[in-house]
């Protein structure tokens, strides 16, 4: 069942129809969503330039998680110094309020380059 609104204008009805006004809206608040999320091509994904910390100069890689992945296994992997540590770094820098982290998120690792 589809609803019509009308709307007179010097006499002449158009009519818009609400189904339309709904995909308008729902468009118009993706693209808002979409240009604050960031989902577009950054710095790292185009291999301009790797993210740095400029507290410690580390450099950092980009690193999609994999089913399974854990802090300590990436920090092992990626990163020849003390785990401990490079998780603390990992988590400072990512943002990370614990050290659980889900399959697709994307974060960043210091590496040994």
């Amino acid at each position: 069942m589809m609803f019509t609104v009308a709307k007179v204008s010097r006499g002449n009805k158009k009519k818009i129809t609400v189904y339309s006004l709904r995909l308008a809206m729902v468009l118009f608040l993706a693209l808002i969503i979409i240009g604050f999320t960031g989902i577009h091509k950054t710095a790292a994904q185009t291999g301009d330039s790797m993210p740095t910390s400029k507290q410690s100069g580390l450099i950092y890689e980009r690193i999609v998680v994999q089913p399974g992945d854990t802090l300590w296994d990436l920090a092992v992997k990626n990163n020849k110094n003390n785990p401990n540590d490079v998780i603390k770094e990992i988590r400072q820098f990512n943002k990370l309020k614990t050290v659980y982290i889900e399959a697709g998120q994307v974060i960043y690792i210091p590496v040994n380059k």
